[in-house]
């Protein structure tokens, strides 16, 4: 659901203000962890599709200032989200730990449960951009392998291609399985690709 900023506290607060953007469906028959997010998040994408585009292409509006008709672009930013704990957690594709052993205990830094209660230890905040190479490592597919190795310009002698096809390919896919442990163990995070991805807003790093 949503609601616009730019309007009195009294009247955002009217459950009258609201509208529905969209509807997600059940994914509760799928037993994957991963496959149940990214659902989720595939989902998501289809809904915010619209707002992607409106912020990557501004529609143009139509205002009277001062009794003239003027056209400006829309920006639309994405003010504030709000949700609890579980809800942002699967926004933001992080693992549900939040017992002990957790790689990180927050969304935006790598504070980890081992140095959560120490006050003189320093927060370092996790760069977006790695978490989304990783995660395109993570995911890529045989189908990528293939035409990674497809593309590879040194393979010259054909009695040695397939020799060295197959060795690139499982290189490729232990690079493949390594990021996507990074990924669960440290970072705490799910493999997947985020329907947030090119939407912006001033708590993406918040919610990473």
């Amino acid at each position: 659901m949503f609601s616009l900023a730019a309007i009195k506290q009294e009247k955002r607060e009217d459950r009258r203000s609201w509208r529905h953007l969209g509807f997600i469906p059940s994914t509760n028959h799928l037993e994957d962890k991963d496959s149940h997010l990214q659902a989720y998040h595939n989902c998501l994408g289809s809904i915010l599709s619209g707002l992607k585009h409106a912020q990557e292409f501004p529609p143009t509006v139509q205002i009277l200032r001062n009794g003239v008709v003027t056209e400006l672009l829309a920006r639309l930013p994405v003010m504030l989200i709000m949700g609890d704990q579980l809800s942002q957690d699967t926004l933001c594709a992080r693992r549900k730990a939040n017992s002990g052993g957790a790689g990180r205990v927050h969304r935006s830094c790598m504070c980890s449960y081992l140095t959560v209660d120490d006050p003189l230890s320093k927060c370092e905040h996790v760069d977006p951009n790695i978490i989304e190479f990783m995660t395109t490592r993570a995911l890529m597919t045989t189908d990528s392998f293939a035409q990674i190795i497809d593309n590879e310009v040194s393979i010259i002698d054909k009695n040695k291609a397939k020799q060295r096809k197959s060795m690139v390919m499982r290189f490729l896919m232990r690079q493949s399985s390594m990021y996507s442990g990074i990924l669960k163990r440290p970072f705490t995070t799910h493999p997947i690709n985020n329907a947030f991805a090119g939407i912006f807003f001033g708590a993406w790093l918040d919610l990473w």
